[in-house]
């Protein structure tokens, strides 16, 4: 964890928890059986399509989706566009 406001670190210490103790990938999931999604708002190192713009609809913001299967082992992308 890692609280950025003051608030945030007094709700930490008064539920007893370290703030500074490293969280291993086999504490935070213990099966097989799990999956992992990251929507990227802004192009990045795993979501690299984003983007917002104007097309003849009006305006729109594609966002790009990773999503990590652990069970099979599958990669899927799922890029979407919406008009706001």
């Amino acid at each position: 964890m890692a609280p950025q406001k003051d608030f945030e670190i007094k709700l930490c210490e008064e539920e007893g928890i370290d703030t500074k103790r490293i969280i291993t990938r086999d504490e935070l999931v213990t099966s097989d059986d799990c999956m992992f999604i990251a929507t990227g708002l802004t192009s990045g190192a795993y979501c690299h399509h984003v983007k917002v713009g104007v097309d003849a609809d009006g305006r729109y913001m594609t966002t790009d989706t990773v999503v990590l299967s652990g069970s099979v082992g599958n990669i899927r992308r799922v890029q979407t566009t919406l008009h706001v």
